[in-house]
């Protein structure tokens, strides 16, 4: 009969170095695992402190102020090889981590501590619990190496208790390593520092928890730094790309908590563009973030101008876990998802690595998204990290490349041939440029899974006009069948407006170019006219092609202005017919009417005499001399209306933004109330007021009634004191808050009337 016993392993001292410095071969990413050990003891702060690098005493400290261990903690937990606390099930578990807080670990297998071997022979350990002892060991890491036949478990490490903890903290721990197994020179402390800016991620919940670099031999160095990438002591601050403020092509896509959607997010120059919400078909993916930017031309010179280091040079695509960075991911040279292999295929349709830069997060416990035990290993290659790859390529690489490189072109100034100089290049495509493509985008991505929600900017999509040389409609159309077929209402709204909004400017665009066609062809007679009478009228003698093209842009703008006016007619007469009349809203539509209409009579004045466009909005001019000119062809030009106006610019220098038609119609608001007060002179007075322009206009008229209390009250709509409408002050103040400036009535004139506007510099 066979008789059964049990057996034993017995672990080799030899296992320290297989789980340890095999592993962990590189210096900076042991000191990486010490910095999560500190994090996942709850600490705010951590210090890394080099002492006496230049001589044989040389040594390096971590030292935080997490939770600390008590003795039990350093005999079961700290000496117990390859366990750990954060990852167990169970009540142990949750007590520990609602001791140091509600963080998520950044580590869980148990073998950091051995990076504490990879930097030095000797290591100490002083820590302390709150309420607790303060213990202190010794090991000599030497000793695991003597002979492999010596169990583990039987090589002896020193314990002592000490009167008090030697730093500035009451609780935590210090891990001090001696005879470092390399040297360490000012350059590798700084390549340090650069490696752990890029260790904790600047979108997470990290805030709390500081870096600093301690190295009192390297102070007098740092004082002649000259950027504050060339000093190493100090707090680390992190330096990822969107701290940088760069304006370039973004996408962030979002798997939420609860893993049920994917919110896909793209924006360009600081533009929003659309946000769309989808089912997840990714089973494995949840808590998942991704942001990935384009950096195009310029883009990659500013980031070499903030950062002085080339993009190629700093990374690519990081991978973040619980704020924390996973190696190599991201590192120059390292291509996760073989992007630059893909490029190698079709160099200009496809992103590579030079052009690309972003983070992916992975949040929560998520544990199938593991790293492996070797600290620059990267992830464990599994099935959820099979998903996590063909993700990222199909749901965020491709949808920015689509964008980036058939949309934009890839958003960099456009040559016609490569003889072309750089002054030759026509401006890079715009978002707005490219507002037929952009709904292609959304319904090709709509098309993939079932749409939930979306989310665009009507400013871009909606803005289809007659500058666009693409046509939106077979998009648009596109978009609607999608919605059929889908059978989604939200998504057959959002195609049914654009496609709306699309007939109605369509429209509005062969109005116009018939209304263009009819005024060149008027110009032309009137050109051919004057060529026959050039002896006769000198002023008609300099029409150039510039003036009709200004008389094209007069009459664009004109039709607007009575579009406007139409308008706002219409919707007087509908208020009209309603039951209970609103008297206030009829109001503020005619003011609007009167305010517009102004601007038309003042475009006709403008039409031949005026050397801006005439549909420009704004100028950045001097605006003295504007008014000195203004006043000059409109008023005193042959016409003596009775008041004399003169102008009076006080300093040479005037320039600010104003808009041009507002000002022609201020000027005859003004004029006209002057005339009807019966005034004979109008002075108007041009001066620098700290950071505005200020133009004051004095008349000798009337002045205000005296039964006005607040001159102020002057300004309200239908308010009147000369049986007028109550609108044209109204409309000066509207104007001239336009312009962002200020107006105000000068209220206590012994004689005549006095108003002053502010427009800032």
């Amino acid at each position: 009969m066979d008789e059964i016993s049990e057996l034993n392993f017995k672990v080799s001292s030899a296992l320290k170095n297989i789980i340890g410095r095999d592993l962990i071969n590189n210096r900076f990413i042991a000191v990486f695992e010490l910095v999560k050990n500190a994090y996942d003891a709850g600490a705010n702060n951590v210090t890394i402190r080099f002492k006496n690098l230049k001589n044989e005493r040389a040594e390096i400290s971590i030292i935080d102020d997490g939770c600390g261990m008590n003795i039990d903690d350093i005999r079961n937990k700290w000496l117990f090889v390859a366990y750990s606390e954060k990852k167990i099930s169970g009540n142990r578990a949750e007590n520990y981590r609602n001791q140091i807080s509600k963080r998520i670990f950044a580590g869980a297998k148990g073998v950091g501590r051995f990076s504490c071997d990879r930097l030095g022979k000797l290591l100490n350990i002083t820590t302390k619990k709150y309420d607790d002892k303060v213990n202190s060991i010794d090991i000599n890491w030497d000793k695991f190496e003597v002979d492999d036949k010596n169990e583990f478990e039987n090589i002896p490490v020193k314990h002592k208790y000490l009167d008090k903890l030697p730093s500035k903290y009451s609780k935590g721990t210090i891990l001090t390593i001696k005879e470092l197994r390399e040297v360490w020179t000012r350059k590798d402390i700084l390549d340090l520092k650069k490696s752990l800016k890029k260790l904790s991620n600047p979108s997470s919940e990290n805030d709390d928890f500081s870096i600093f670099i301690e190295a009192e031999e390297e102070a007098l160095e740092d004082r002649k730094a000259k950027t504050e990438n060339e000093i190493v002591n100090g707090k680390i601050e992190n330096d990822i790309i969107e701290k940088l403020g760069l304006k370039t092509t973004v996408l962030e896509i979002e798997i939420p908590e609860d893993g049920k959607k994917i919110i896909t997010k793209l924006e360009d120059r600081g533009v929003f563009l659309f946000e769309i919400s989808q089912t997840n078909n990714f089973y494995k993916l949840k808590n998942i973030k991704i942001y990935l930017s384009y950096l195009n031309t310029t883009a990659k010179m500013n980031f070499t101008r903030l950062m002085g280091i080339n993009p190629k040079d700093y990374g690519s695509i990081f991978v973040y876990k619980n704020g924390f960075r996973i190696l190599p991911y991201g590192e120059p040279g390292q291509d996760m998802f073989d992007i630059d292999q893909r490029k190698s295929q079709g160099y200009n349709r496809f992103l590579g690595t030079r052009e690309l830069i972003g983070r992916i997060e992975i949040l929560g416990e998520n544990k199938e998204l593991t790293e492996t035990s070797s600290r620059d290993g990267g992830l464990i290659k599994n099935e959820t990290f099979e998903q996590l790859s063909k993700f990222f390529v199909e749901n965020a690489l491709k949808v920015l490349e689509k964008y980036v490189v058939e949309t934009i072109k890839w958003g960099e100034p456009y040559k016609e041939n490569k003889n072309d100089k750089d002054e030759d290049k026509k401006p890079a495509i715009q978002p707005e440029d490219v507002t037929g493509k952009v709904i292609e985008q959304i319904s090709k991505i709509a098309a993939k899974n079932k749409l939930i929600d979306v989310n665009y900017n009507p400013d871009i999509l909606n803005k289809i006009d007659e500058r666009k040389e693409e046509s939106v409609e077979s998009s648009i159309n596109q978009l609607e069948k999608i919605a059929h077929k889908k059978d989604d209402e939200n998504l057959l709204n959002i195609a049914k407006n654009l496609k709306k909004n699309a007939i109605s400017l369509h429209k509005a665009k062969q109005e116009a170019e018939k209304e263009t066609d009819k005024i060149k062809k008027d110009l032309k007679n009137k050109e051919e006219e004057i060529s026959i009478r050039k002896k006769q009228n000198y002023f008609l003698e300099n029409m150039t092609s510039r003036d009709t093209d200004k008389l094209i842009g007069a009459a664009h703008t004109s039709r607007i202005y009575s579009l406007t006016i139409g308008n706002d007619i219409e919707n007087v007469m509908t208020l009209l017919n309603e039951e209970h009349i609103d008297v206030s809203e009829i109001q503020n539509i005619l003011a609007r009417v009167s305010k517009v209409n102004q601007k038309n009579m003042t475009l006709s004045e403008y039409m031949l005499k005026a050397s801006f466009s005439m549909d420009t909005d704004s100028l950045k001019e001097d605006i003295g001399d504007f008014i000195i000119q203004y006043i000059e062809e409109i008023y005193n030009k042959g016409i003596d209306k009775g008041l004399k106006i003169k102008v009076n610019k006080k300093d040479d220098d005037n320039v600010c933004n104003f808009m041009p038609l507002s000002m022609g119609v201020i000027i005859g608001n003004i004029v006209s109330n002057s005339e009807k007060a019966e005034a004979s002179e109008l002075n108007i007075e041009i001066s620098k007021e700290n950071e505005y322009i200020k133009i004051s206009f004095l008349d000798n008229g009337k002045g205000i009634d005296k039964n006005v209390d607040k001159a102020e009250d002057l300004f309200e709509l239908g308010y009147t004191t000369t049986n007028g409408s109550g609108v044209g002050l109204y409309n000066i103040k509207e104007m001239v808050e336009e312009m962002e400036g200020k107006v105000e009535i000068t209220k206590g004139l012994e004689k005549g009337f006095e108003l002053t506007m502010k427009v800032r510099r």
